[in-house]
């Protein structure tokens, strides 16, 4: 767990707001979303096959004391490609961003990836890379397939995952992660 300090994630949402006012803001703290957004999200904010629920709805100062793990906006395509343009310029390398969907970004500490997760959890258990299985559907998980020494992607995942990864297996509603582990994990 590698975090963005709370000082830091309330003024990336200030600024995000007064920018694109539209935005709709979420943090993830530890493994769970919490948001200040009390009314219905608007259907072009929520990424394709997703719901908007957090745990927690409340006022951001009542959360926003604690070191963040994600910071995620919620808006049309057109704000969030605002936000990739904007947010870098603003806060360089205090944050890395990307897009895992047209309607969803997603923040988190610098240098944070899947593929460092990966790195330090093989580590601890003495695990190479060759030996792990990475399946993965989008950007945030193209760092992870490129590291593993086997990596499975969805069939439903953008063309720059699927030629990313050694294989491509079903899509996420055909079981694909289950036809992954059956097939290179449990040989």
């Amino acid at each position: 767990h590698i975090s963005l300090p709370h000082a830091l994630v309330r003024r990336v949402i200030d600024f995000a707001r007064r920018r694109c006012p539209e935005v709709i803001a979420s943090v993830e703290i530890i493994d769970k979303l919490y948001s200040d957004h009390f009314g219905i999200v608007p259907v072009e904010a929520i990424p394709a096959g997703r719901s908007f629920s957090p745990d927690v709805i409340a006022a951001m100062e009542t959360f926003l004391h604690v070191p963040v793990t994600r910071v995620m906006f919620h808006a049309k395509p057109s704000i969030i490609e605002d936000l990739c343009y904007l947010l870098p310029q603003r806060f360089q390398k205090r944050i890395s961003l990307f897009r895992s969907d047209s309607r969803l970004l997603q923040l988190v500490a610098p240098d944070t990836s899947k593929a460092i997760a990966l790195d330090f959890v093989g580590k601890s258990f003495g695990i190479t890379r060759d030996n792990v299985l990475a399946v993965g559907d989008s950007t945030n998980d193209l760092s992870m397939l490129q590291w593993a020494g086997i990596s499975a992607a969805m069939a439903n995942g953008p063309e720059h995952i699927r030629k990313a990864a050694k294989y491509v297996v079903p899509s996420n509603r055909e079981d694909g992660v289950a036809v992954a582990i059956e097939r290179f994990a449990l040989v």
